[in-house]
C-alpha cells in the first residue's frame, strides 16, 4: 500500500518556492506515494494548473479571510491584528486541518516556511507519524519561535547552508539543495525572443535580463536607479535591460508605475523594457548577456503597501542556478544562498546590497570589462539526482 503524504501550500502564488515543492512532489509521486495537495487559496488558478500533473489529489481548505492577506503591512502579529489572527483566524483553520488530516491518515506531512509552518503548527504537533518543514529562506523569525518550529517538526530541510545557519542550532536540521533538471536547458527556441525584439539596434546592444516579482524586496528599484546614472555616465554605449515580472497587487502596479515615471523623467525609457510574465524564461536567459539579481537584504521602505522596513526573503535563488545552466553571467547581491551558487569571476559577480553604489559599481565594471561565463563550479550540488536521493530520505518511514 502506498504512503500517503500531505502536501500543504500556504500561498496563492507560484513562483520559486512553489517551483520546490512542486519538485518534491514530482519525486514522490513518481516512486510511488499518494501525494494530496492541500491548497488554502488558488485565487489564481496557478497552483492547481501546475500541481495537477504531479499530484493524485488536490484539496481546499477554507480559512478566513484575514489568513488570506499577503501583504507587509497587514502582519497576522501586529499589534492591532493579533487577536483576530489567533481567535478569528488560526483557531479555527487549525480545527479544520485537524479534522482534514484525521479523516485520511497521511504517514507524512510537508510544508514549507513561517507561512505554512504556522498554519500547519497544530497539526504538525499532534501528527503521531513524520512531519517536514522545508525552509526556503532565511529565518527572520524570533529566536523563541524558530526554536518552537524547529521543537515541533521532525525535520527541518534547509535550501542551503546559509538557510540552516540562519535557525538557532538544532540536531534536527538538514541541508538539501533545490535540484534542477538540467536536460530542460539544451536545445531552446530563441525563434519566439527574436521576433518579439524586432528591431536590430537591440540585438547589438548589451543586453541584462532581471525575472522575478515586481517588489522592493527583490532590489528592482535600485536597478533601475543604477541604469540612469550607468546611461549619464555612458551615453555612447548601447545597453538594455529586459524585466520579466507582472504586478499582482495593486501596490505591485504602484510600485512599477513610480519606476516607469522614473526612468521616463531619466529619458532611459528605451533601454528598459517592461515585458510582463514570460513562459519561456529560458529563451530569455539564452538570450541575454548579463542577468541581474539586485534583491536587498534589509532596509527602509518609502513605497507604499510593503511596510516600513523590507527583508530579503531569499534561501538559495533557483533562478541564479537556471541562469548559470543557461551559462548567462550574473551579477548578484550577496543575499542569502547566492554564494553558494555564484564564483566571482567564473559565473558571475557578488556585491553586497548594504553597500550604495554597490550595484552601479559592479554593472560598471561588467560594461567595461564584458565578462564571459567560464564555469558553473557549484553546479553538481544542484542536479535532481541528488536533489531526489535526499528528498526520498525524508521520506523513509523508518526514520524520524
Amino acid at each position: 500500500m502506498s504512503s500517503k503524504v500531505l502536501v500543504f501550500e500556504a500561498y496563492p502564488f507560484f513562483s520559486g518556492s512553489q517551483r520546490i515543492t512542486l519538485n518534491v512532489c514530482r519525486i514522490l509521486k513518481k516512486n510511488g506515494f499518494h501525494v494530496t495537495l492541500l491548497l488554502v487559496d488558488d485565487r489564481f488558478g496557478s497552483l492547481r494548473k501546475n500541481f495537477e500533473p504531479v499530484v493524485d489529489e488536490i484539496e481546499l481548505i477554507n480559512a478566513s479571510e484575514h489568513l488570506l492577506t499577503y501583504g507587509d503591512e497587514d502582519s497576522w502579529f501586529s499589534k492591532k491584528k493579533f487577536f483576530k489572527s489567533v481567535f478569528g483566524g488560526l483557531l479555527p483553520f487549525y480545527f479544520n486541518c485537524l479534522k482534514q488530516i484525521n479523516s485520511k491518515k497521511y504517514d507524512f506531512l510537508y510544508c514549507c516556511d513561517p507561512r505554512g509552518a504556522t498554519m500547519m503548527l497544530l497539526s504538525a504537533k499532534l501528527f503521531r507519524k513524520k512531519s517536514i518543514l522545508h525552509f526556503h529562506g532565511k529565518n527572520r523569525l524570533p529566536n523563541k519561535l524558530a526554536k518552537l518550529f524547529l521543537n515541533t517538526f521532525d525535520t527541518v530541510a534547509c535550501v542551503s547552508g546559509d538557510v540552516a545557519r540562519s535557525l538557532p542550532e538544532a540536531g534536527n536540521k538538514v541541508v538539501i539543495y533545490n535540484g534542477i533538471d538540467f536536460s530542460q536547458y539544451s536545445n531552446v527556441d530563441l525563434s519566439a525572443v527574436r521576433n518579439e525584439v524586432g528591431h536590430e539596434s537591440v540585438n547589438t546592444a548589451v543586453k541584462f535580463l532581471y525575472v522575478g516579482l515586481l517588489r522592493p524586496h527583490k532590489g528592482l528599484h535600485h536597478l533601475i536607479h543604477a541604469f540612469a546614472k550607468l546611461k549619464k555616465e555612458r551615453p555612447d554605449q548601447d545597453f538594455v535591460l529586459y524585466v520579466l515580472g507582472a504586478a499582482k497587487t495593486q501596490a505591485e502596479e504602484n510600485f512599477k508605475k513610480i519606476l516607469s515615471d522614473f526612468s521616463e523623467k531619466n529619458s532611459i525609457t528605451k533601454n528598459i523594457h517592461w515585458l510582463g510574465w514570460k513562459d519561456n524564461v529560458l529563451a530569455w536567459m539564452n538570450y541575454a548577456d548579463y542577468f541581474v539579481f539586485p534583491s536587498i537584504d534589509k532596509e527602509d521602505n518609502t513605497f507604499e503597501g510593503f511596510g516600513a522596513k523590507i527583508e530579503s526573503t531569499e534561501g538559495l535563488p533557483t533562478v541564479l542556478i537556471e541562469s548559470s545552466i543557461c551559462k548567462l553571467y550574473s551579477i548578484a547581491s550577496t543575499v542569502t544562498g547566492v554564494s553558494e551558487i555564484i564564483t566571482p569571476g567564473k559565473n558571475g559577480e557578488l556585491y553586497n546590497s548594504n553597500e550604495p553604489d554597490a550595484l552601479y559599481n559592479s554593472l560598471n565594471t561588467v560594461l567595461s570589462d564584458l565578462p564571459k561565463f567560464k564555469d558553473f563550479e557549484t553546479g553538481e550540488n544542484f542536479h535532481l539526482s541528488t536533489f531526489e536521493n535526499k528528498i526520498l530520505s525524508l521520506f523513509d518511514s523508518k526514520k524520524k
